[in-house]
């Protein structure tokens, strides 16, 4: 941000001093867990404003749960060993249909991308792109050259909005908006940092942090899959996966606990029946952090 050391400029600059840049300090070092949605057929995106103290209210917006995603260490995940620049990963794990992965390097200076849409449509960066550069200051830009299997190809992204994101996962205070020249838009959460929005050639997908993830990796975390039934539900929630003992907690999309216990012998079942109607996550295992599915209560 460049401020204007001038004494009659003060009152134009003074509402900026609120916007604040983006740095590797942000970054959650035992990485975010999320809870997924993305938009529903036939629904659409407005646009989103630049500017300093925006309230963009995406609440409107229709979109349906797909999974869980989480932005943690590479080690330990299925493809990490095709990437070893690579020390965290994005991976977005859609319900009953298999984990994307992405990978990253995450450094002072940025955020790199070395690999995407692992494995069913991979694209692999022999030049990495430069998705978020460290630091990064309201209405800065920067040059982003990458080379992929599609060949070389340069972007400019730019900090250009600070606000507030109203989206149907819930409301977010502290979130920078980044874009760059090919029409990719993404809403950055900037405590911690994790997309909350991420909008890119038509893949448009919504993430609530529903809470941290240890130092394991993610495929040690993932080793059985979770699923819940019906989604969505009115009273009682089948849980897949669950064993007999198991904790379990129900969050909504803000991380706050609104309920929790322990699997039965008998059946693994959670009664929802006092929850509102609204999106949840439902948390299985040590602080939730082991398997998480979300759902909708009717």
């Amino acid at each position: 941000m460049r401020l204007l050391l001038f004494p009659c400029a003060c009152l134009l600059f003074t509402p900026l001093l609120g916007q604040p840049p983006i740095t590797y300090a942000n970054l959650a070092p035992q990485g975010v867990a999320m809870a997924m949605s993305g938009l529903a057929e036939g629904a659409s995106l407005p646009v989103l404003a630049d500017g300093a103290d925006q309230t963009w209210d995406l609440s409107g917006v229709a979109v349906h749960p797909l999974g869980t995603a989480r932005f943690a260490t590479a080690a330990g995940t299925p493809y990490a060993n095709g990437f070893p620049q690579a020390n965290r990963v994005f991976a977005q794990e859609f319900q009953g249909q298999g984990t994307i992965y992405e990978y990253v390097r995450t450094g002072p200076a940025g955020l790199e991308l070395f690999g995407r849409g692992i494995p069913y449509l991979p694209v692999i960066y022999y030049q990495p792109s430069l998705i978020l550069r460290f630091p990064l200051a309201f209405n800065e830009s920067y040059t982003d050259s990458y080379v992929n299997e599609n060949g070389a190809n340069t972007r400019t992204w730019t900090y250009g909005g600070h606000g507030t994101a109203v989206t149907p996962l819930g409301v977010f205070h502290n979130v920078a908006l980044v874009r760059n020249t090919q029409g990719h838009v993404i809403l950055w959460n900037l405590e911690p940092l994790y997309p909350v929005l991420y909008n890119e050639e038509g893949s448009i997908y919504f993430f609530a942090m529903t809470g941290f993830v240890g130092d394991v990796g993610i495929g040690e975390e993932h080793a059985a899959s979770l699923r819940a039934w019906p989604n969505p539900c009115s009273d009682r929630l089948s849980v897949e996966g669950a064993r007999a003992g198991d904790a379990w907690q129900v969050v909504d999309m803000q991380g706050r606990r609104l309920m929790q216990g322990r699997m039965g012998a008998a059946a693994s079942v959670v009664d929802v029946r006092e929850l509102a109607s609204g999106a949840y996550v439902l948390l299985m295992g040590a602080d939730g952090r082991a398997r998480h599915v979300p759902f909708v209560k009717n």
